[in-house]
């Protein structure tokens, strides 16, 4: 496989999110980077770091997440805690 396609891969796999695959790429990448020229590997060094802005605004997006997660677990127990032994009471 060239690095054109790597590459691409790389960019694709990110976009879907497969994160296996990427690393599988990123491997496969770095086995070939030292038969690079100087410009692939800048060009390559450019693409890397878009790549890691996408990947820390996931980062971002994910800890929201899952702090809004949390916030509904504790609110749900809370409730349980409370409610729980009116329930069957009538």
């Amino acid at each position: 496989m060239s690095i054109d396609d790597i590459e691409k891969r790389i960019d694709e796999a990110l976009e879907k999110g497969n994160y296996e695959i990427l690393l599988e790429l990123l491997e496969e990448r770095r086995k070939l980077l030292e038969t690079l020229p100087k410009e692939a590997l800048n060009r390559i060094l450019i693409r890397d770091k878009e790549r890691l802005e996408k990947l820390e605004k996931r980062k971002s997006d994910l800890f929201i997440e899952l702090t809004k997660t949390l916030e509904a677990k504790t609110s749900l127990q809370k409730h349980i805690w409370l409610k729980g032994d009116t329930i069957g009471k009538g």
